[in-house]
This record gives structure tokens, C-alpha cells and sequence, in this order.
């Protein structure tokens, strides 16, 4: 029976330190509260605009840290395939945990198995549905580790959910003071905008708050924000934690499914 714990047991092992790690270091960092927004008043408009200030590198350790988390999830699963399926073959060595563009495909590579551990994993490997429109995390975790093998993952800080507008504390309403507005910015569709957060860069809504004074001509801003995957990254907008996360969530099920199927101790 192959060792299980002393082999793609230890990889997850290191991925959930490198997850604790990542989450570590980004709250460190995030916690400073580097990010918030600028107000600038348009006289002619009578409305107030927004811009981002705040560094335009985060840590660049953070980025190897995600790319060794993702690295050995993904070995973990090739080192439970290779195992079960090839592991005294002559041919051992490219054998990987395979994935596939739809369940046809599947099907048709393994059509004509016939040895009994080998029937079972392939039985887990349906359960699992490991192509894009069956197991998305599964997927994604697969289509971003060999990119990370040449080169580690262009993160940045986006604002999540909420843009917050604070108005002076001499501007009341109905006799309270400390007024805070929460913005969710959307695109066409209504989903949420996973906006990054770039130094110079606008805020896409602009306002006005009138009052018996006058307008108000500056408002603070602060922006929530996590790290995600930068622009042009496969997952790019996505929040590299609860990504992380799903990765290692999806990768336990499937070693799950083999211990209780006797294929692993």
C-alpha cells in the first residue's frame, strides 16, 4: 500500500503552511490601511472626484508564497495519481493526475481499464469532474501551476464589495453626525467590480453632497481591500486567499475519496 503521509501527504502539509503564511503576511500588510481615497472638487461641477493613493508594489515575497502553495497541490494530486495508477512502471514517470476538456474526453482515455485500483480511481476521477465545466477550482488549479513553474503570479490589491465615503463631521443628517456611505461599485451586468487598487489611478463614481452651507468639497475615502490576482493572470480579480483555500479544499476531497477507497494510507 503506498505511503500516503511521508510522500503527497507532506506536500499539502507545506501548502497549508505557505496558505497560513500568505494570510500572515497580507494582513500585515493590508492592516496599515495603505490604500484610501482622495477627493478632488469640481467647481464648475459642483461634484467630487476620487482617486487611489497608496504604493504600487506589495510585497513581492507574497507572490512566491501563493506560487509555492499552488505549486505542491498540485504535486500532491500527481504524486496520489502516479501512485495508484503507474507506480512500478516503466513509464512511471509521465504519469501526472490528468485532466481533461469535457467528461467525453475522460471517458475515452480510460474506456478500456480493466485492473481494479485502477477502475476505483478513475471512478473518484468522474466524482471529481476535472475539467473547467465540472470542478472550476479544480481547474483553475491545474491551468495556473505550469505557468507558475517559469515565473511566480502578478498579484495586486483590489477593493472588494465596498467603497467607503465618510462626510465631514460638521455635516449632519437628521441630527447625526458621522455619516459613512457605502458604494458598491457594478458593471453592466450588476456583478461586483473587482477594482485595482493602482497609486494615481480614478474611482469610477464621482459625487455631490449639498448642504445648507454649501457643497461639501472633500470627502475621505477608504477602500477594503484584499490581495488578488493581478491583470492578466489567469484568475486575475480573484482574491488569492479564498482562492488558495478552494484549491486546498478540492485537493483534500479528492485524497479523501482514494483513502476511502483503500488506494491510500
Amino acid at each position: 500500500m503506498p505511503d500516503w503521509a511521508s510522500g503527497g501527504g507532506l506536500k499539502i502539509e507545506r501548502a497549508k503552511e505557505h496558505i497560513s503564511e500568505f494570510e500572515a503576511d497580507s494582513r500585515a500588510f493590508l492592516q496599515a490601511n495603505p490604500y484610501f481615497g482622495v477627493s478632488q472638487f469640481d467647481q464648475t461641477q459642483g461634484r467630487l472626484t476620487f482617486v487611489v493613493r497608496g504604493p504600487n508594489q506589495i510585497p513581492p515575497r507574497l507572490s512566491s508564497v501563493a506560487a509555492d502553495a499552488v505549486q505542491n497541490l498540485r504535486s500532491s494530486l500527481d504524486i496520489l495519481w502516479h501512485r495508484v495508477w503507474a507506480p512500478e512502471t516503466a513509464k512511471a514517470r509521465k504519469v501526472y493526475f490528468p485532466m481533461f476538456e469535457n467528461p467525453h474526453a475522460l471517458e475515452t482515455r480510460f474506456k478500456g481499464v480493466k485492473e481494479a485500483s485502477q477502475k476505483a480511481a478513475v471512478d473518484i476521477l468522474r466524482r471529481a469532474k476535472p475539467y473547467k465545466s465540472g470542478n472550476k477550482p479544480l481547474y483553475d488549479l491545474f491551468e495556473i501551476a505550469p505557468r507558475d513553474r517559469h515565473e511566480t503570479p502578478v498579484l495586486s490589491v483590489a477593493a472588494y464589495n465596498k467603497i467607503i465615503f465618510a462626510l465631514p463631521p460638521n455635516v449632519t443628517y437628521r441630527g447625526k453626525r458621522g455619516l459613512q456611505f457605502h458604494f458598491t461599485p457594478l458593471d453592466a451586468s450588476g456583478a461586483v467590480v473587482h477594482l485595482f487598487l493602482k497609486d494615481g489611478a480614478p474611482l469610477p463614481m464621482d459625487i455631490s453632497v449639498e448642504t445648507t452651507g454649501g457643497p461639501v468639497v472633500e470627502v475621505k475615502c477608504q477602500l477594503p481591500a484584499d490581495i488578488a490576482f493581478g491583470e492578466g493572470e489567469i484568475l486575475e480579480g480573484e482574491p488569492v486567499p479564498k482562492t488558495l483555500h478552494e484549491f486546498l479544499d478540492v485537493t483534500n476531497a479528492i485524497v479523501e475519496a482514494f483513502r476511502l477507497a483503500g488506494l491510500v494510507s
